[in-house]
């Protein structure tokens, strides 16, 4: 508790303590049964339980770390991605105890922990259906961020409320102030959204630019 986790995209994750800044990158790797599935993280989410959700290409490794047990989860379906491999799980949110959602290089899951049942949503009719990103807004809308587009669904019925284009691929979505959504892209910087899904700024990386990081 307390520490930062640093996710590469195939590198293995990096844990820093900010007390005393020491990192290491040994708490994921195998060593029993009881180890993570994979030292490479994409996501980490705390669920409401205070147990950890690490997602891995490999699964998804779900740590109590009051007991230090880890219990997996993996995806079982026959769906393929378009380039026809096996999905594997990007990022991981839990709507309510026994039903959490997952983005796939597939498209998008719903997933009852209690059950197992798994049922595959889809790509949410993106151009592509590889998502990388969820955030659940408090008008209970789900964002999905994929390349370049995020799916607005609405959880209970699955469908899609709109499409929204996005100056970069989706990388993570997270809250703002007053409501507002904060989407990071690859190589592009950081777009600010309302709610509803309107675009209201883009930070940029370049230093010269009026609306770069760097001046926000």
């Amino acid at each position: 508790q307390g520490h930062i986790w640093i996710n590469y995209w195939t590198a293995a994750s990096v844990i820093v303590n900010p007390a005393n800044g020491k990192s290491s990158s040994t708490f994921l790797e195998k060593y029993h049964t009881e180890s993570a599935l994979s030292n490479v993280s994409h996501r980490i989410y705390t669920d409401k339980a205070g147990f950890y959700w690490i997602c891995s290409p490999s699964g998804i490794s779900i740590h109590n770390p009051a007991s230090s047990h880890i219990q997996k989860s993996f995806l079982t379906t026959t769906i393929k991605t378009y380039e026809g491999s096996e999905p594997f799980i990007t990022s991981i949110l839990e709507e309510k105890p026994g039903k959490t959602w997952a983005a796939t290089n597939a498209g998008l899951f719903v997933m009852n922990r209690e059950t197992g049942q798994q049922e595959f949503v889809g790509g949410m009719y993106l151009t592509k259906s590889y998502l990388r990103a969820l955030l659940l807004n408090t008008d209970s809308v789900l964002w999905a961020g994929g390349e370049y587009e995020i799916a607005l669904v609405e959880p209970y019925s699955k469908k899609l409320i709109k499409k929204i284009k996005v100056p970069g691929v989706v990388q993570s979505i997270a809250w703002a102030g007053s409501g507002e959504v904060l989407v990071a892209t690859w190589r592009n910087g950081i777009v600010r959204f309302s709610k509803k899904g309107e675009l209201l700024q883009h930070f940029l990386p370049e230093k010269e630019n009026a609306n770069s990081l760097a001046s926000a």
